[in-house]
């Protein structure tokens, strides 16, 4: 089971960070970054087509950590849980002492045509998490 999860806008850093966290020996980083296995209402909308399969039972889930070391902290890095309704709820419920690892950005004056909506889905993403408990310590 992870003890922590990666979340944060797109390109914003969530990658190198998976990268560099996966290489470091008292982490385990499963091999498949973005395994939305939280974000049960993203999973349509941000799937792209990939060699590995999205796990969809929580068996399927925890064998993505099953070579994790005992003396590691297990990480998952899936951005979309930041724009999930209902991901940071299955967190929570699942594992509630797992932290969140939130990476954002300021987004540039020339992203004109996604800018109006950004940061009302940012607003919206801090209150589910913050009705889920998931919010700062």
């Amino acid at each position: 089971m992870p003890d922590f999860f990666i979340v944060g806008h797109p390109k914003c850093g969530t990658t190198a960070l998976y990268e560099m966290l996966r290489s470091h020996p008292q982490i385990f980083m499963p091999e498949l970054k973005e395994p939305w296995f939280f974000a049960h209402d993203m999973r349509p909308l941000w799937q792209p087509p990939r060699q590995a399969a999205t796990p969809t039972s929580l068996p399927e889930y925890l064998a993505l950590f099953a070579a994790a070391g005992s003396d590691q902290r297990a990480g998952e890095a899936s951005s979309t849980y930041l724009l999930s309704a209902d991901a940071a709820a299955h967190i929570a419920e699942l594992l509630p002492d797992a932290r969140i690892i939130a990476i954002l950005r300021e987004l540039p004056a020339l992203a004109a045509p996604a800018a109006p909506a950004h940061p009302r889905r940012v607003r919206q993403a801090t209150r589910r998490c913050d009705r889920a408990g998931a919010g700062p310590p």
